[in-house]
Order: structure tokens, then C-alpha cells, then sequence
């Protein structure tokens, strides 16, 4: 009987001995606060913003007729952070917008998005007349060597006539369309 309660008393002093051992290991918590992706999906292809980490700016170039006050922004962040505003959802990008990165830990880092558009390139006259001239005068338009070629009446004044002029969406033409232009010496450019 001695036996097995010396047995029984050394186990007892093991088992005591390896728990009051024991270290306490608390895992910190982390620290890390940072975006690694901001995507816009709903473009084709899909538009993938620049993340500069020194200065915590983002900025993104979407398509020339993308509503900016209507993206959704899909946003990878650190393991165990959270993003406010919330990834996937709609935002308004015509101003910057700022992202609050909040680590494990509760520190946190803010980021500014910037949205732009990209120019149109088109910058085309699609349609050229003379609408004081009776008959009306429509220009013939040959888009590959830019030239307007139009056949007025031999009355008409050269030097006073007003075009009507139409051009590509977001284009400017010099001189406006209706301004009075001399003919002897002019060229349209847009």
C-alpha cells in the first residue's frame, strides 16, 4: 500500500510541478494597419488603384465616362484589421476620401483616395454646315486627312460666313461653333 501511495504522490508532485511550470503565452495582439489592394471591379479590365505606403495616398485613374460619385472600391487590408468606410461599398470620389485602417490592437492608420478620370483622346469635328446659306451648306468631313471640303454659292460673302459646327463629347472647337469666321485665311482645329 506504501507503493502505490508513494506512486500515487510522485504523480501527483509531476503533475503539479509541470502545471505551476507553465508559462503564461499571451499572443500579442497585431499592430499591422495598412490597405494592400483597392480595386475597382465593375470596369473591364478591372482598375487597380497605386497605393503609395510613405505618404498613405492612393490614387486611382478610372475610365472617362465613369460616374465617380458612384464606385465601389474592393479593399484588402491587413490580417485582423478593419476598413471604414467599408470595402464594397458605393462611394462618392469626386472629392479625395479618406480610409481609417484600424489594427488588432486598436491603433489605427488613415489613407486618402483620389479618383481621376482619364481624357477622352477623341477630339473630332463630326459635323460641319452652313445654315444661314439657303440652301443649307453641309460639309463633306474626311476624318483621315482633317479636311472639311464644302461647295458654297458664288454669292456668298467668305469672309463673313458663321458655321455650325459639331465635335466629338467633351471636345472644344476654336473658333465656336456660330462665331463669324473670314475663310480667306481660317482654319478650324479642335
Amino acid at each position: 500500500m506504501k507503493i502505490k501511495n508513494y506512486a500515487f504522490f510522485l504523480l501527483l508532485t509531476i503533475i503539479t510541478c509541470f502545471t505551476a511550470c507553465k508559462e503564461d503565452t499571451t499572443v500579442p495582439k497585431s499592430t499591422a494597419k495598412a490597405i494592400t489592394k483597392l480595386v475597382f471591379s465593375q470596369f473591364n479590365p478591372a482598375v487597380q488603384a497605386t497605393i503609395d505606403e510613405t505618404t498613405k495616398k492612393i490614387t486611382a485613374v478610372v475610365p472617362p465616362t465613369a460616374d465617380v460619385t458612384k464606385l465601389i472600391p474592393s479593399i484588402s487590408v491587413s490580417l485582423k484589421a478593419k476598413v471604414l468606410p467599408d470595402s464594397g461599398k458605393v462611394q462618392d470620389f469626386t472629392n479625395p476620401v479618406t480610409y481609417t485602417i484600424t489594427a488588432e490592437d486598436g491603433t489605427s492608420a488613415t489613407y486618402q483616395v483620389t479618383v481621376s478620370r482619364t481624357k477622352f483622346s477623341v477630339k473630332d469635328i463630326t459635323e460641319f454646315s452652313f445654315a444661314e446659306l439657303s440652301p443649307v451648306v453641309v460639309a463633306k468631313i474626311d476624318a483621315a486627312t482633317k479636311t472639311i471640303t464644302a461647295t458654297i454659292p458664288y454669292t456668298a460673302d467668305v469672309t463673313k460666313l458663321k458655321p455650325t459646327i459639331k465635335i466629338s463629347d467633351r471636345a472644344t472647337v476654336n473658333p465656336a461653333t456660330g462665331t463669324v469666321v473670314d475663310f480667306q485665311n481660317q482654319s478650324i482645329s479642335p
